[in-house]
Order: structure tokens, then sequence, then C-alpha cells
């Protein structure tokens, strides 16, 4: 790897780093990530808290997710970047720029790696700024940073290894904590009722693409086959407030033999979705970002993944998560029997 100077590699670089950085008063950690990636950046924001408790945290994120910072009071400001449904414009990019740049920040950390987030990271012009290299870095990315952590692409959660990263700067931590606050008038805003607590099962029947879904025909055969064997659990659905999602909404709840209880598609801000999500009995979805949520408020998960391979880092890993992992998923998804999906619910409700 080129350019190695900059890079932070044994014990010394650590307590170094750690020691020049250690009154800095303003961090802006830059991630541009979508819901899922938001989920499994928290551990290291609070990490990042605890070692710097001087500073005032800041965090640049996609859009969409940026509401989701309402209930992490430590964290001071949410700042939203374009991602979708489009992409950031050359003009919206240069504003985005500026407006870091007014900011001073002291201590910028990067943990993607993207390239966008890394040219970003270059010109936001941060006194210290930290980025991640890997074995597949493209090596002008090592020039973007003050200094660079080596950590390789591994088979591990992606919250561990965002703080093993900060662990490689010299930060120390005790446990991983997600450390979010979600209160009673956070579900009230959903409708429900407090009687309704931990009386339903959530489900997220879409994802980012038709491939990592379960058919109609399988969501129908696993609703019927909810209702006989568990008839006092309500279901709700919710889906994300996009066009393709609201409309695959409509198409699937006019097909169902049973209905679901509620259906929340597209209506719930995301504080309100991660306090519906927290006081349901379990989780059922594919890989999507609710799964993530499911993940960080431990509660009872069952969940369907295509090939692994790439997906280690995102299936949920807490003892109350059962995944079906599908080492050659057919196009729809049809390799899912739904009599598997109910073993591994009855495990998690029994």
């Amino acid at each position: 790897m080129k350019n190695t100077s900059n890079l932070i590699h044994t014990k010394t670089d650590r307590a170094n780093f750690a020691l020049e950085t250690k009154d800095v008063k303003k961090i802006m950690v830059l991630d541009l990530g979508f819901l899922g990636d938001t989920i499994h950046l928290l551990p290291a924001l609070w990490v990042i808290h605890q070692n710097y408790p001087q500073a005032e945290l800041h965090i640049a994120v996609s859009n969409q997710v940026s509401s989701l910072f309402k209930s992490i009071p430590w964290v001071k400001k949410a700042w939203s970047y374009m991602r979708y449904p489009r992409h950031a414009s050359v003009k919206e990019n240069i504003r985005f720029i500026l407006e870091m740049r007014r900011e001073k920040f002291d201590l910028l950390i990067n943990l993607n790696g993207s390239d966008r987030s890394c040219f970003l990271s270059y010109f936001i012009h941060a006194k210290y700024s930290v980025g991640r290299v890997s074995e597949n870095t493209r090596p002008f990315r090592n020039y973007l940073f003050y200094k660079t952590i080596y950590y390789p692409t591994k088979n591990k959660p992606a919250y561990m290894q965002r703080c093993e990263m900060l662990k490689e700067m010299g930060l120390k931590f005790q446990k991983l904590e997600f450390n979010i606050e979600v209160t009673h008038d956070d579900f009230k805003t959903t409708g429900l009722l407090h009687q309704d607590k931990y009386q339903y099962i959530h489900m997220s029947p879409f994802t980012s693409s038709d491939t990592k879904e379960l058919s109609i025909k399988q969501i129908n055969e696993l609703m019927m086959a909810l209702s006989r064997k568990y008839p006092h659990k309500k279901i709700i659905f919710s889906c994300a407030p996009n066009q393709r999602e609201t409309e695959k909404m409509k198409k699937l709840i006019a097909f169902l033999e049973v209905k679901p209880w509620k259906v929340f598609a597209g209506s719930l801000d995301l504080t309100s979705l991660v306090a519906l999500i927290k006081y349901a009995s379990l989780h059922l979805s594919g890989d999507t970002g609710t799964v993530h949520i499911a993940r960080m408020m431990h509660i009872p998960t069952v969940a369907w993944f295509r090939d692994p391979g790439n997906s280690k880092a995102w299936i949920p890993d807490h003892k109350k998560s059962n995944v079906l992992i599908l080492k050659k998923a057919s196009e729809n998804m049809d390799q899912v029997h739904i009599k598997d999906v109910i073993k591994k619910i009855d495990t998690l409700l029994r």
C-alpha cells in the first residue's frame, strides 16, 4: 500500500493520535449511510462521545435518515446529505462543503471509506481527519486524510467493525451500546395504545430490491399460518415512504386473504418507526433497514437473507434473532419455505 507514512498502525501511533486530539472541541463523523448503515454506526458514535465528552459531536448521514437523531440527544446536530431519491448535484455538494468548512471542525472521522465520502472529507478541511483504508482501497484515498486506519474487510457485524476501527485510533471502550432514547410519547405518535404493547407482530414485507423479498403468495401463506397458530397476535405492516413500496403495499393488501391489523404505508417518521418496533413481540422482514432497528432494540426477529457472502456484516447477531440464510437464492426468494419461517417463529414465541 502506497503512502503509509500517515497510517495509524502501532501502539505508539494510537497513543500519539489520542493525545494529539484529546482537547478537540468539535467533531464531525461523516458517513452518508442509509438506515442500516446509520444504525450500525450508533455504537461507534457513543464510543466517540465517551472518549471526547467535552466535544460537540456532529454526524452527516443520508437525508432520509437524519430524523433518527431526534432520539439521540448526545449528538449535537445531524446534517442531511442528499442521497435519495437522487444524488446531490454539484451545486449541492459545494454548498454542503462550504457549510461544513464554516463549522471549523477540529476532528473529522470517516469510517465509511466510499469515494464520495472520502473526497468530501478532504474538502471539508478539518484540523485533523482520519479515514479507513483496506485491502480494496484505491491508492488515492491514502492522500485524502491526515491519518488513515488500515482495517481489512472482515466477516463481522458492521457495528463491531466500526468500533474496532476506533480502537485502532486509540479510543477506548468497555462494551458496545446503541444508546438511543425512545419514549412513550414516541410510541403514542403511532396511534397505538399502551395496552397494545407487545401484543403485535411487526412485519416489513419489502426491501430495496424485489430479489430480496418474499412474493405476494408467500406473504399470503405466512399470514394464514400466523392467524392459525397465533390468533391472539395482531399483525402490523409498515413500509418506506417511497412510491415503489407504497404502491406494492396497496397490491399486497388487496391480495391477502388474512389482512393485517394495521398498515403504516410510509406514514411513520423514523422515531415513530423505532418506537413501533421496540414494542413489538416479534419482527419479521428480509434484508432491510428495519431488521437493524429490531437488532438495536433486542427485539425477537425472524428474517430471510440471500447468499451471505456479502451480507455477514448485516445479518442480526443477537441471540433473539433467527435468520434463514439461502445459499443460492432464486430470483424471487422462492426457496424460502413458509413452514421453515414458522418453525423459527415458534422458537421465539413459545
